[in-house]
């Protein structure tokens, strides 16, 4: 028997050029007439590649029977479906790191001075950033803005879809925006923002059972030592408001610092419960 594939293949491509589908034709030419449609079956299913681009062979049909011992058949290919096999237990981490930019009006030093005329002498800022220079009590602190890193956490979690009733979305809804009371994901109290939780279409895996995957997301901050003003602290939480006073001393031409405050903005949640 002898087979050629056929010019009249199709694919699907995603927008980011991932190869989502296809479909391949072969012709079979056998030397009779006779029924040897399983042979020829057989052979597209020897030589048809396993998949094209990330899609999966799934099927091979037989389309056409032109006669004089010719077949036609047709093999489709789709991606793998990668939530088959979930159970209903799952919970997969990952973790992202990247930068985001805030307002910081506190440098961690003053390195140097540049004097603009030397017939003056330049105010000293202390380790303000943007100070208008002015002494009396009108006076500003543009500030400038810095690349801070951010680390978040994602949890995409699988149930059986009758789980998530009304009830567990109040649970959910209760902790969201929220600090860790206790110990969370090996992280210390204080230290994971609840930001958010997705819910996915339902679906259906091998054993019939209706699942739905969650993803999670908690904003990290870990507990460090902060410098502020000219003063170091070690903040119970990262996420608290760090904050401080100063006045301009116009005797010496320089700042003082009357205090550094850390204050809480956020509520503690028991992340326990969420059971991932």
């Amino acid at each position: 028997m002898q087979i050629q594939r056929k010019l009249s293949a199709k694919q699907t491509v995603s927008r980011t050029g991932q190869c989502t589908g296809a479909k391949l034709s072969y012709q079979v030419n056998s030397p009779d007439n006779l029924d040897r449609s399983s042979e020829a079956l057989e052979l597209v299913r020897n030589t048809a590649p396993a998949y094209v681009g990330s899609a999966r062979k799934q099927n091979i049909e037989l389309v056409k029977i032109p006669g004089n011992g010719t077949y036609e058949f047709e093999v489709n290919y789709t991606l793998p479906e990668a939530v088959e096999e979930k159970v209903g237990n799952e919970r997969i981490w990952t973790f992202e790191v990247k930068n985001h930019s805030v307002r910081v009006f506190d440098a961690k030093e003053l390195v140097r001075i540049y004097p603009g005329n030397p017939k003056i002498v330049p105010p000293d800022p202390g380790t303000r950033i943007g100070w208008d220079g002015r002494m009396d009590g009108d006076s500003g602190i543009e500030g400038t803005l810095v690349n801070v890193p951010e680390l978040k956490e994602i949890c995409v979690a699988t149930y059986f879809a009758r789980q998530v009733n009304t009830a567990f979305r109040k649970n959910l809804f209760s902790l969201a925006g929220k600090l860790n009371s206790g110990t969370f994901h090996r992280w210390a109290p204080g230290e994971v923002l609840f930001e958010s939780a997705v819910q996915s279409d339902p679906f259906t895996n091998t054993a019939g059972k209706e699942l739905v995957d969650i993803t999670y997301t908690f904003l990290v901050r870990p507990a460090q030592r902060v410098k502020i003003n000219g003063i170091s602290i070690n903040a119970v939480s990262m996420w608290n408001a760090i904050w401080s006073i100063s006045r301009r001393d116009t005797v010496n031409n320089a700042t003082v610092n009357c205090g550094v405050y850390e204050s809480r903005v956020y509520d503690y949640g028991n992340f326990s419960v969420l059971d991932i």
